[in-house]
């Protein structure tokens, strides 16, 4: 079986850790501006379209610049905010359980919008990076290919379906399970089901929202590997 699952606020709640990195990054490159990024309008651009930044930015309408912000921000996190990031640890705990059952034709990959290099961080200074066989994210992928675009999803597919051996994980298990907490990321994981339907029929695809504090994984797919 292929799992794929999203990162922040899946996996961990990064949320006010970015903040105090945009933080921070904001009043360096503008020390005489009063500061944007606070918990007011980062709770706010949870329920807009472009992430927190680009909202909170737009917003200030002040000419500030958004490409400088992330660098800076890129420069300082995750290695100054690691006490700000909450493991998902119901889910986290569940993930290593299914680890724990798999056969080698399962595989487990995260896949999100944030930098592939941040997420290896995270996960080596948590030390679960081996519960992962492959992080896909921004590193790779441009922002147009990301979430809600199934380029990714299409990638890890193709990645584990066309590998030139035999048998692939998919002529031993033609199941795949999504694992996401947003309304944003489970619109591509639902289309990407629907695509897959239409183009490998066969296959079957679990889609699951995830909530940092509660357990959500159906307990049939513990132990379940045949």
């Amino acid at each position: 079986m292929l799992h794929i699952i999203d990162f922040d606020c899946t996996l961990f709640d990064t949320k006010e850790a970015l903040r105090l990195a945009y933080m921070y990054s904001f009043t360096s490159i503008y020390p005489d501006e009063e500061n944007i990024f606070t918990r007011e309008n980062w709770i706010w651009a949870e329920s807009q379209p472009g992430g927190y930044v680009e909202p909170i930015v737009k917003k200030a309408d002040k000419g500030y610049s958004i490409d400088d912000l992330k660098n800076k921000k890129r420069s300082i996190y995750p290695l100054y905010y690691m006490n700000e990031i909450r493991p998902n640890f119901n889910f986290l705990k569940e993930v290593k359980m299914l680890n724990n059952e798999k056969f080698k034709w399962d595989k487990f990959v995260i896949c999100t919008n944030s930098e592939e290099n941040v997420v290896y961080k995270i996960l080596s200074y948590f030390d679960i990076g081996d519960m992962f066989d492959w992080v896909v994210g921004r590193d790779t992928f441009s922002m147009t290919e990301c979430k809600p675009s199934i380029s990714m999803y299409e990638r890890i597919f193709e990645e584990y379906h066309d590998t030139g051996l035999e048998p692939s994980i998919f002529d031993i298990d033609k199941r795949i399970t999504f694992f996401d907490d947003s309304d944003f990321g489970l619109k591509s994981c639902y289309y990407f089901k629907d695509v897959m339907e239409q183009k490998y029929p066969g296959f079957e695809i679990f889609i699951h929202k995830i909530d940092m504090y509660e357990s959500v994984i159906d307990p049939k797919f513990i132990g379940q590997n045949k």
